[in-house]
């Protein structure tokens, strides 16, 4: 994601660049770019322009939550056999 766009981007612009990196990432998890973008964005400092930043960190966290409530738990994946209990 080109944080130097940013600041020229609406919320929605931004909103939906967040959703489809995190629908990205459900879908090639064990890739973690796309997750690294999105834990990027929240973690580092960047021009917002005018957009407070606030607002955008609700964006960020909206889609981290998303994709990791979309992931099966490691219980479920411990009994179905995909991670080892050690």
């Amino acid at each position: 994601m080109a944080t130097r766009q940013l600041p020229q981007w609406t919320f929605d612009e931004f909103r939906s660049a967040c959703r489809q990196v995190a629908d990205a990432a459900k879908e090639a998890f064990q890739d973690g770019h796309r997750l690294e973008a999105l834990t990027l964005l929240n973690d580092r400092r960047y021009s917002t322009g005018a957009k407070r930043r606030s607002h955008l960190l609700h964006v960020v966290h909206t889609e981290l939550n998303r994709l990791f409530g979309s992931l099966p738990d490691r219980r479920q994946r411990c009994r179905q056999g995909r991670v080892s209990s050690h």
